[in-house]
């Protein structure tokens, strides 16, 4: 994947090479489904319906609630993830 130095170009990127479905709402917001928001520029997730944002950021931190939820299956995330890591908020 080629850097980009926009994060939301970034992350727009990084879904794309996983072939996960997102609409980009704002300049700053995107959003996977009906649950998943994520805002690149401060890396942050929020599941609607949940109080606040998730506790890991960043892509890493989305990948793991892709997968917690069903939008990426775990052999299309990143070769270093390992789904035994993921931990409860």
């Amino acid at each position: 994947m080629t850097q980009h130095p926009d994060p939301m170009a970034a992350a727009k990127a990084w879904l794309d090479d996983r072939d996960v479905a997102f609409r980009q709402l704002t300049r700053y917001q995107v959003k996977i489904g009906k649950r998943i928001s994520y805002y690149p520029t401060k890396g942050t997730t929020f599941v609607d319906g949940e109080d606040g944002a998730r506790r890991h950021s960043g892509l890493s931190g989305l990948e793991q609630v892709l997968i917690e939820l069903g939008y990426l299956a775990p052999e299309h995330a990143t070769p270093s993830f390992a789904p035994s890591t993921l931990a409860s908020r």
